[in-house]
């Protein structure tokens, strides 16, 4: 750790966690609380309630944005969200609030000409309050942007469907301390800092090169140099015998909904030390809020410098047409120049700082290419369906007239039991009925509309339980694409 990591001192309007000198927490209500105070200190500053979690709690967010800014159109939406696994990733809402103390009376001000900032620290006020990784329904929210079968996930989606952020940044934290896994082997990680960018195979390849070329690779040699090692982030190691591989890659997870859906996303996962550590500061949370600020910080003056080039790009990404050819999947596979890689682990007996030989399979191929097609049609459970795409933004239509037109069916002959379908795909005259489904992809989410009613798509609503019982093999497919 370096000075440059410690938190600035504070003269007014200091946090819950520093009122209480970073012995505990601070409560879901104390963090409800600060938004509320903080947004009566300026008129840069506006108070925003997106839902309530289970239990009924504030999911609440401040709007940030200077009264004398640029016009909207020059401005970038820049969407920070914090404790999608509640207290026990506690650092990065506690940090998201010093944020904003920091943007509309200290250092930071100057941002808010250019940026128009929403910041949402407290995903899950139950799981923090309960000091759980999960909400009051034992559900991890950040596998739940597809179904949206929780009041807070359906809340940021909203959100972020009404807000279109141009950049999203999705703030977690990594325990290096892995008891039931990494840990049985003797070993625990030494990653301080890691920040990945969305990588769901909807999201075009060149929008993805210009996330790691303009963003992500500038914004971890400014963090280095700053005296906080960051790399790009890689999937959880659970053992030093498995490969090497980037995030996953569904639309399950926050940061690639938000990149399916149009936004520049972007995840940061912070080092977590062992919870039963002693440290200074309770669970060493002063500490790990000083590197999320750090990397956070680094960001936002990183957007501001590269404004223009993400507002263009963001505009090339909304113009994708039916007929472009989309990939419903992704495989890490071997890196041909790399098959092995080494990474610094740390002994848990003797402390010492060891490199471990890894498989290396941070490469990555997109495969199962379709023509976007113009829409699909739905024939068969029309109600589950359609309850689901209402949940996720989508517009859709009930036919009223019956009609006969070219469409291709996509029929699974019998469900597997692992996670890949097998996918009959046959051209055929559909005659459309009444009360039939028409889901168009010229919508402000369709690159979406693929991924989730494609049975071979990672994200696929088929992927969940709940869905994937309707694909019984039968006598004729329900899900049609329409090509023109």
């Amino acid at each position: 750790m370096t000075d440059l990591l410690e938190p600035q001192p504070f003269s007014t309007y200091p946090t819950p966690l520093e009122q209480v000198n970073y012995q505990r927490f601070s409560t879901a209500g104390e963090i409800h609380a600060y938004l509320k105070t903080l947004a009566a200190t300026s008129p840069a500053a506006h108070y925003e309630r997106w839902g309530s979690s289970v239990l009924g709690q504030p999911v609440a967010a401040l709007r940030l944005c200077a009264t004398d800014a640029l016009p909207a159109n020059q401005r970038l939406r820049v969407m920070l969200v914090g404790c999608h696994h509640g207290a026990s990733e506690a650092a990065g809402g506690e940090a998201l609030i010093q944020l904003a103390r920091q943007l509309l009376h200290e250092d930071l001000q100057p941002l808010l000409k250019q940026l128009e900032i929403y910041l949402l620290p407290d995903a899950n006020p139950d799981g923090r309050d309960a000091d759980s990784s999960k909400n009051a329904n034992k559900v991890n929210l950040n596998r739940d942007y597809v179904l949206l079968s929780q009041p807070e996930s359906y809340a940021l989606d909203q959100a972020l469907n009404r807000i279109r952020p141009h950049v999203v940044l999705d703030a977690h934290e990594s325990a290096a301390l892995k008891r039931k896994t990494l840990a049985v082997e003797g070993y625990m990680t030494e990653f301080q800092a890691q920040i990945d960018y969305a990588n769901n195979p909807a999201i075009p390849l060149l929008t993805q090169n210009f996330c790691e070329r303009v963003i992500l690779n500038p914004l971890l040699e400014r963090i280095t140099d700053k005296g906080l090692q960051a790399q790009r982030y890689i999937r959880e190691i659970s053992s030093v015998s498995q490969a090497l591989t980037y995030g996953g890659v569904t639309a399950h997870i926050f940061r690639n909904k938000a990149g399916v859906c149009g936004a520049l996303s972007f995840l940061l996962e912070t080092r977590m030390d062992p919870k039963y550590g002693v440290y200074a500061s309770f669970r060493n949370i002063h500490v790990r809020l000083s590197k999320q600020m750090l990397c956070i910080r680094e960001f936002l003056t990183l957007l501001n410098e590269q404004k223009q080039a993400i507002l263009n790009e963001f505009d090339m990404v909304s113009q994708l047409m039916p007929g472009d050819v989309c990939a419903l999947n992704v495989d890490y596979v071997e890196h041909p120049h790399e098959p092995v890689s080494r990474l610094p682990m740390r002994r848990i007996d003797s402390q010492e700082l060891v490199d471990i030989e890894f498989i290396n399979h941070r490469h990555t191929i997109q495969h199962t290419l379709i023509t976007r097609p113009h829409a699909y049609i739905i024939t068969q459970h029309i109600e589950r369906i359609s309850a689901v795409l209402v949940r996720n933004a989508l517009d859709f239509e009930i036919i009223q007239t019956e009609t006969i037109i070219n469409a291709i069916a996509l029929r699974v002959p019998g469900i597997p039991q692992t996670d890949a379908f097998s996918v009959q795909m046959i051209p055929t005259r559909l005659q459309v009925l009444p009360g039939f489904l028409r889901v168009p992809l010229a919508q402000a989410r369709g690159n979406l509309v693929p991924q989730l009613l494609e049975p071979q798509s990672s994200s696929s609503l088929f992927q969940h339980a709940s869905f994937r019982t309707v694909l019984v093999d039968q006598v004729s497919a329900f899900i049609y694409r329409c090509p023109a």
